[in-house]
């Protein structure tokens, strides 16, 4: 079986050697590189090779579904496109609607990675703002999985409403991710630096819009004939922040 992201080495670790140093204790490591990246040089190394197969299915898989749709979608077109076998995709997701809850739950935890990051400051607004760039950076780093979750590719048929998925407790992120983009706003107008009477998951749904508005045009190459998409993304959110304090 051969997975076209995984390459493997093997290495004599052999850095700052002694004159009196026996070559023949040194031990061998299998070293695995996903994107140029050291990822394992430890025993564990079966667990990570099978986390980066699973990881390649996974993109593979929204990349077909972001360019076909759910209908289009086979384990055999998977298996194919990461050079493995059927039983491969099997065995890590069980079927097509597990394969397309696995996306996911997958979409979703690489947007909390970076929003947790986010979290950290302890100044409310600048807090919100960092959270609107972490929903852009996600989007621009994972176009495929952010345009399946978020364009609602997988609210059908193939895997049920989005209420059912968020049933299951692995892809409850994706319910968090917005309640603190709500904590946030609601945080900022304790401190007066929103000073609209308007609900805080109100103003939340604004913010997320106008920031969904601004990527999906991004993503479609349609600003950078025109403007800095950057620039614009910022100044689209500080001029609602901007607005909603002088709505009253």
């Amino acid at each position: 079986m051969v997975i076209h992201l995984l390459k493997t080495y093997s290495v004599k670790i052999m850095l700052c050697i002694p004159r009196t140093f026996d070559i023949s204790k040194t031990k061998s490591y299998n070293i695995v590189m996903h994107n140029n990246i050291v990822m394992s040089q430890a025993p564990n190394l079966r667990q990570q090779k099978k986390d980066l197969v699973r990881l390649s299915i996974l993109e593979a898989a929204s990349r077909l579904v972001a360019k076909g749709g759910t209908e289009s979608l086979s384990l055999r077109k998977v298996a194919d496109e990461v050079g493995a076998s059927t039983m491969v995709v099997y065995s890590n997701f069980g079927s097509k609607e597990g394969l397309l809850a696995a996306i996911w739950a997958e979409a979703f935890r690489r947007l909390w990675e970076l929003e947790e990051k986010a979290l950290r400051n302890p100044d409310p607004l600048v807090r919100l703002k960092a959270l609107g760039k972490a929903y852009r950076r996600n989007a621009l780093s994972n176009p495929y999985f952010y345009k399946l979750v978020f364009s609602g590719q997988l609210f059908d048929k193939e895997i049920g409403s989005a209420k059912s998925i968020e049933k299951d407790s692995s892809t409850s992120q994706s319910v968090r991710t917005f309640e603190v983009l709500i904590e946030t706003v609601d945080a900022c107008q304790k401190s007066k630096q929103i000073i609209a009477s308007l609900p805080a998951n109100e103003i939340a749904a604004m913010l997320w819009s106008t920031a969904h508005g601004v990527i999906s045009l991004e993503l479609a190459g349609m600003l950078s004939r025109w403007v800095n998409a950057a620039n614009l993304f910022e100044q689209a959110f500080d001029n609602l922040i901007r607005g909603l304090n002088n709505s009253d």
